[in-house]
């Protein structure tokens, strides 16, 4: 597994297994093992905006871009 840092910012990310952990926890929301929850809701604004048109996907932070097309591109968000 991973080392429990967010992609994008570098920070921990609450929730996962420490090393000598008996159980393996796992976080069920979206992009949940891999952005930090800060990271994880921007991009879903981001999406949102993008969504919306108020946005358009080239002003989107570099970084940010395959979390919020992947985001547009689920069923769960084209609700």
């Amino acid at each position: 597994m991973k080392n429990g840092k967010c992609a994008i910012c570098q920070a921990m990310i609450k929730g996962l297994e420490s090393s000598g952990a008996k159980s393996k926890k796992t976080i069920s929301r979206t992009f949940g093992a891999n952005l930090c929850t800060g990271c994880s809701r921007f991009a879903h604004v981001e999406a949102t905006r993008v969504k919306n048109k108020s946005k358009n996907m080239e002003s989107v932070d570099f970084s940010y871009r395959k979390y919020v097309q992947n985001i547009i591109d689920s069923k769960k968000f084209a609700q």
